[in-house]
């Protein structure tokens, strides 16, 4: 009886094994897929010149702490010495970017002793999105803030100017700062 159980199951087994086979070879399909892409180029920005303050005067007058606002704009009675940041983003004709700008900056004084003294930059900005969501150079300055667009004919160049209000308590000195702009492709 073993002799015949042991036959009975290898002929079992192969059964199974042949089922399996031809039901695998059924079963089994093949598809593709089509692989695209499309090379573009780099997204840049160039820095043309810094934003410069300018010569700002103190504020007059015996009330301490009243100040004095100073607009940097790029017109006649922006401060004496002050000149717009300037900026050109070259990529690709028609593609969507964001350009990220911060609404403020700070720039410092420090007397190299220890002693410093800060004031506040509201940066604005020329860059506006215009018909057909284009990015434009705008001729009026507004908050600086993110702005996402199409890039027209592969560069756009665009200003950041500011406002600044100079206490009469201000430290007398040159004043530096920073900000970052930041561009991306936007899909």
């Amino acid at each position: 009886m073993k002799k015949v159980d042991k036959k009975l199951f290898i002929g079992a087994l192969v059964a199974v094994l042949a089922f399996s086979m031809v039901f695998a070879a059924i079963a089994a399909e093949t598809v593709s897929s089509t692989v695209t892409g499309n090379v573009i180029s780099t997204l840049s920005i160039v820095k043309v010149a810094n934003l410069v303050l300018g010569e700002l005067e103190k504020a007059g007058g015996t009330t301490q702490g009243a100040g004095k606002t100073y607009t940097i704009a790029g017109t006649a009675s922006d401060p004496v010495g002050a000149s717009l940041a300037k900026f050109t983003i070259d990529g690709v004709n028609g593609a969507n970017v964001t350009v990220e700008l911060p609404a403020t900056t700070t720039v410092t004084y420090d007397d190299g002793l220890g002693s410093t003294s800060t004031m506040t930059v509201d940066l604005k900005t020329n860059l506006a999105t215009g018909a057909g969501n284009v990015l434009v150079n705008n001729a009026a300055f507004a908050t600086a803030a993110n702005k996402t667009g199409k890039l027209p004919n592969n560069a756009l160049t665009f200003s950041v100017g500011g406002s600044v209000e100079v206490l009469k308590s201000s430290v007398n000195g040159a004043y530096t700062g920073s900000f970052s702009v930041n561009i991306d492709y936007n899909d």
